[in-house]
């Protein structure tokens, strides 16, 4: 009896919360049009890479590959195979895993392994030769420079490498959300 007194108290709870649920509008949970950050505004640039999450930095780096002539897709998912960012150039192709720290820790080499593990993978799937690389917002441990000269080389970018890369170029938010999401 007391165990039903208990599932009948939590029911009418539930049901409490799913009618203030209802009540409430997409619109009034997001908040209005007006109210919305106009992310075509916003721009983003190498210095701003620690304020932006992981799915961004992805959307990030898509850009830049985009800005020097790649046509970019974000795969950062799981099973993705260690690949956040296929690459696609005229002359060569890239396939980049993507590693994001707000911290200043150093990148371990085991990005070197999960980039590796797609190589295969996405060069049998699309019929295409593809170089390797490892971005990151920071710096890459001593040991991740050694692992990655061994077996398929790996390109490693660290933030010095996007700054001589993009320089004072910056991307919208919109943009970088919009390739983030695959598109």
């Amino acid at each position: 009896e007391e165990l039903a007194n208990i599932l009948a108290a939590k029911r009418d709870v539930m049901d409490d919360f799913t009618m203030v649920s209802q009540d409430i509008g997409f619109d009034e949970f997001e908040g209005s049009e007006s109210e919305k950050t106009d992310t075509d505004n916003i721009l983003i640039g190498v210095g701003d890479l620690k304020t932006i999450d992981d799915k961004q930095f992805e959307g990030f780096v898509a850009c830049m590959f985009s800005s020097l002539g790649y046509k970019t897709t974000v795969s950062g998912q799981s099973g993705d195979r260690g690949v956040d960012v296929v690459c696609i150039g005229d002359k060569e192709n890239y396939l980049v895993q993507v590693k994001q720290t707000k911290s200043k820790r150093n990148i371990h080499s085991s990005c070197i392994d999960e980039v590796r593990g797609g190589k295969s993978f996405y060069e049998s799937k699309l019929g295409k030769k593809f170089k390797l690389v490892v971005v990151t917002n920071s710096h890459f441990h001593e040991g991740t420079f050694t692992a990655s000269t061994i077996g398929d080389p790996v390109e490693l970018w660290n933030i010095d490498k996007i700054l001589m890369t993009l320089g004072d170029k910056s991307f919208s938010l919109s943009e970088i959300n919009r390739k983030a999401k695959g598109n």
